[in-house]
């Protein structure tokens, strides 16, 4: 029955990402960062990483000097799946602002090609779908920074005895705020706004065929806040940070999360749910759990997100190198 279900999921995915352009590049929705999915995608407002390449660029002026994180789908049940990001952000500590570049794959292998005969052209075919991110950022003012990321798509899909694939490009473009600099009423609270795809288009094109279609990623408006606070506990440096999300594709999707830091030791958890419940392959909330630790300048995260038809685990090897002075 397990099996069953991968099998299905696989075959809704595929379909959607071939010929609905409702969900069209969905694989740049999933969201990258082991840490922000275990806050199940609460992180516009949080923003405070490499991974905000993907989240919310206006937030990569808060990283001090150059920092690389990556992100591994620990292989669930049967199904030959393998998603992966790395990421480098660097922070020239000048006016000139901050640099990023991002690579995004995910693929399925050991796919099953039959042709119209019925006969097995080959069990092992893949599809693969690519994207490379480059991003920029600079602060506006003391209490608002702006980014943008350039992204460039490539996929494969396997049909047949011919291949079909696809060609594009977009642009997400994103602020964050510091709304303690507007007033100490607000201290802690940060405000973060990500339009992705704001122009994202893919051409498909069957190799050796003239045949040419496109397609346009539809906008999503990601809006986000977060809650930071310092404290202590058992005189150990602590944090606490709540974030909240709302995305308007799929006609809404919202986010909550939670993480708390004790010292060098963090967890966290988050939900995930539907505004509009005909819209989503899985129609309940999706629960989110995480962790993590540091060590020097080397991190480790984790997570696990209880999707209902196929729970799915990630892990992240983050480091984190400032400047000196």
């Amino acid at each position: 029955m397990k099996r069953c279900k991968e099998i299905i999921v696989l075959t809704i995915l595929l379909v959607k990402s071939i010929y609905c352009g409702e969900y069209a590049g969905d694989f740049l929705t999933i969201g990258v960062g082991a840490r922000a999915l275990g806050m199940a995608g609460a992180f516009a407002g949080v923003a405070d990483d490499a991974t905000t390449t993907y989240w919310n660029p206006g937030g990569m002026t808060e990283i001090k000097g150059v920092e690389v994180s990556s992100i591994k789908q620990i292989k669930t049940g049967e199904l030959d799946a393998n998603y992966i990001f790395l990421n480098v952000v660097y922070n020239t500590g000048i006016e000139i602002g901050v640099f990023g570049i991002s690579y995004l794959r995910q693929s399925y292998g050991s796919i099953k090609i039959i042709d119209e005969k019925g006969e097995l052209i080959t069990d092992s075919a893949e599809i693969g779908e690519n994207a490379i991110y480059v991003s920029y950022a600079r602060e506006i003012t003391e209490w608002i920074s702006a980014g943008t990321s350039i992204k460039i798509l490539k996929g494969t899909y396997p049909r047949d005895s011919k291949e079909t694939g696809y060609i594009g490009g977009g642009i997400d473009t994103g602020i964050k705020m510091d709304l303690l600099k507007i007033t100490d009423k607000l201290t802690g609270l940060y405000l973060g706004i990500n339009l992705q795809d704001l122009w994202t288009i893919m051409n498909w094109e069957e190799i050796n065929s003239k045949e040419i279609y496109r397609e346009i990623v539809k906008p999503n408006l990601k809006i986000g806040i977060a809650y930071k606070k310092s404290i202590s506990l058992i005189n150990i440096e602590s944090q606490i940070i709540i974030a909240a999300d709302i995305d308007t594709r799929y006609d809404g999707e919202y986010y909550t999360g939670a993480e708390v830091w004790i010292g060098e030791i963090g967890i966290r958890s988050g939900i995930k749910g539907f505004i509009n419940q005909e819209k989503g392959i899985n129609q309940d909330n999706i629960i989110s759990y995480g962790a993590s630790i540091r060590w020097y300048f080397i991190g480790i995260d984790y997570s696990y997100v209880n999707n209902e038809i196929m729970p799915i685990q990630y892990l992240s090897i983050i480091g984190k190198f400032k400047k000196k002075g």
